[in-house]
């Protein structure tokens, strides 16, 4: 690498580094003397896929960027099936270091490219296109092992969740669990259902009078239980109440 007077520098080791064999490719680095900063290839040509960063301005704090990257070749080394082929996912891990002893508080906001939702037909038009993102705040410990999520946010479309999760052990096993719920306008709901139905401008056309008939809101809650290993095989319990409910001749249900 190369140092500068003030203390700063650069360099890159040649080869492929690799850990607990899996190829991360060449390795970049930095250091200033407000950070150190990493750059991982992730198996790609260039440095830089992932970015690992060590600051202490203020308090310490350790830093993950990542990229756009494909989902599964994050996933197939560590022996995980991804949920989906062909998902894209970039995001950013921020975690206090502060205290070593304690656990280990910060965030992490990801997007999923690639990622459809497994909604109702009625709701397809809330959540068109196929981006999801995702933003939590998490507590994670190392004896017992466990990641807490609070402040859960999920949002594809138009529709937008929140709630809480938790990854712990379960007999020996690796285990999540996933609570989200959100509202919707029986209106909105309606507008959908038409024009997912009808589509096209008459579609709108037609969805939007029906959003004008109908009054009321529709609460969804999504509970999800999985082996983080295997995703594909979560079970997912949806369920749907509806509050407040006004309409001439249409129930929203």
């Amino acid at each position: 690498g190369l140092v500068a007077a003030d203390g700063a520098g650069s360099g890159q080791l040649g080869g492929a580094l690799r850990i607990a064999g899996v190829d991360l490719g060449p390795l970049g680095f930095s250091w200033s003397p407000e950070d150190v900063r990493m750059l991982l290839a992730l198996g790609t040509p260039n440095p830089g896929a992932l970015e690992l960063a060590l600051r202490w301005v203020e308090t310490p704090e350790l830093s993950a960027t990542l990229a756009p990257a494909a989902l599964e070749q994050l996933l197939l080394p560590l022996g995980w099936a991804p949920p989906a082929r062909g998902v894209r996912v970039s995001g950013k891990l921020v975690l206090d270091v502060a205290h070593l002893g304690a656990p280990l508080l910060g965030t992490v906001k990801l997007t999923f490219a690639g990622v459809r939702l497994p909604l109702p037909a009625a709701m397809s038009a809330l959540a068109a296109g196929a981006t999801t993102e995702v933003s939590s705040r998490l507590r994670a410990q190392v004896e017992p092992p466990e990641l807490v999520l609070s402040d859960l946010k999920v949002t594809h479309g138009g529709l937008v969740l929140t709630g809480e999760g938790r990854f712990a052990e379960q007999g020996g096993e690796p285990r999540m669990w996933l609570t989200l719920s959100g509202q919707l306008s029986c209106a909105e709901l309606a507008r959908s259902a038409v024009g997912g139905r009808v589509g096209g401008a008459v579609g709108q056309l037609v969805g939007g009078l029906a959003g004008r008939a109908v009054g009321g809101v529709v609460r969804v809650v999504v509970e999800i239980e999985a082996d983080p290993r295997r995703l594909h095989e979560a079970t997912v319990k949806p369920m749907v109440s509806v509050a407040k409910l006004s309409a001439p001749s249409v129930r929203c249900a």
